[in-house]
């Protein structure tokens, strides 16, 4: 029994990183589902949500005023969520270009900000992208030309971490990034991308629902778009540049915010889990579903091996490869702490931090349930390097 369900577990892991990713390219090229595309200019509206970000408001505008996007096409709107620093003075310098702040005085968190923002928007598509992002100035143009498509409801970007300093705490996502380009590339050609980035992210204002308080804004909207009976669709020429992370404990508290808001959004999308009804429904599983319960499947692989390690030369092996990518976890977070890294430990520091946070995640939302979820950013490091 033990042998059965050591296999279990690793054929599970196997499959969610590697097996359906297979299988998602695969049925990308055998049933593609393209998508049309053309030289459209929709009129389209700039949120960007904002919570006491005067260190990088002006550069965001600008950035945001430099898209190569008709200009009388776009309205941009800087909401501030109840921010008490200068972020909403310094935005409202920008007027004379155009710019509208939106200043709600309470901080009630992202979802709220959207929520009472997004209706009195009057573009037909929304861009919903982050004060820290830096856009490409053709990734505007680049995100509408799927609306050409009737049966495309939104579309996303791709984020991508600034070179920054060699000891940053958040080096490891790149190897993350590409996989999730790779995936979400393989989801769009054959129905939609299980997720979008809100650091880029653009769709039908009329398909626009209000957003629940708990919820992963980005996530929940895509998925209910899919819902709605339309695509959703990853755009990979789409940059978003962000730096990265300022500390290690700021990074994995984003993995732990993400991952609660996560399995507190689930339980509103079931029916895209039911195969008779949704499209989606075996991407959503595999992609999304299936990840919360890897965490789960490496420890009780861990804990198998080692009990059938006396039992053949392939568990002690197992075990041995487990110990020892662990350990390159661990020294990876030593090193990170103290301001190091290094090629050998970013990939498992970036993995075993990923899981931890799933784990994290898994004991907030059963102690406080979704009280536990709440809208925070991330302090990041400024980088000016990339152009805009």
């Amino acid at each position: 029994m033990e042998e059965i369900l050591f296999w279990l577990c690793v054929g599970f892991v196997a499959y969610v990183y590697g097996v359906y990713p297979l299988f998602a390219y695969v049925a990308a090229r055998v049933w593609p589902r393209l998508v049309q595309q053309g030289d459209v200019a929709p009129s389209v509206t700039v949120i960007v949500p904002v919570y006491n970000e005067e260190a990088v408001i002006s550069a965001k505008i600008q950035n945001t005023l430099g898209l190569d996007y008709p200009k009388e096409r776009v309205e941009i709107i800087v909401a501030s969520d109840g921010s008490d620093d200068k972020t909403a003075n310094l935005a409202a310098g920008y007027s004379s270009s155009g710019v509208e702040v939106c200043h709600f005085p309470q901080h009630e968190g992202k979802t709220a900000v959207l929520n009472k923002t997004v209706p009195k928007s009057t573009g037909e598509v929304v861009l919903l992208t982050d004060a820290h992002a830096r856009l490409e100035s053709d990734a505007l143009r680049k995100l509408v030309r799927h609306f050409q498509d009737p049966t495309v409801g939104c579309v996303g970007g791709r984020k991508q971490m600034v070179a920054g300093s060699s000891d940053a705490p958040s080096q490891g996502e790149g190897l993350y990034f590409r996989f999730e380009s790779f995936l979400k590339s393989a989801e769009t050609r054959r129905h939609s991308s299980m997720g979008v980035d809100g650091a880029v992210l653009a769709f039908r204002k009329n398909l626009y629902i209000p957003l629940p308080a708990y919820c992963a804004d980005d996530f929940f909207l895509s998925m209910k778009i899919i819902e709605a009976g339309y695509r959703v669709v990853y755009e990979p020429g789409a940059v978003a540049w962000i730096g990265t992370a300022r500390s290690l404990r700021g990074e994995t508290e984003r993995k732990i915010r993400t991952q609660t808001q996560l399995l507190a959004t689930l339980p509103a999308l079931l029916p895209l889990l039911n195969p008779l009804r949704s499209p989606v429904w075996w991407q959503l599983l595999s992609h999304r579903v299936a990840r919360l319960w890897v965490p789960f499947a490496m420890v009780a692989a861990l804990l198998l091996s080692f009990l059938l390690r006396t039992h053949g030369r392939i568990y002690l092996s197992a075990l041995l490869i487990q110990v020892a990518f662990f350990l390159l976890a661990a020294l990876g977070y030593i090193l990170a702490r103290w301001g190091k890294r290094t090629a050998l430990t970013s990939a498992p520091l970036h993995f075993g931090l990923a899981h931890w946070a799933v784990l994290a995640a898994w004991l907030r939302i059963l102690r406080r349930g979704r009280e536990g979820v709440r809208w925070a950013k991330t302090e990041r490091i400024v980088e000016e390097s990339r152009p805009t």
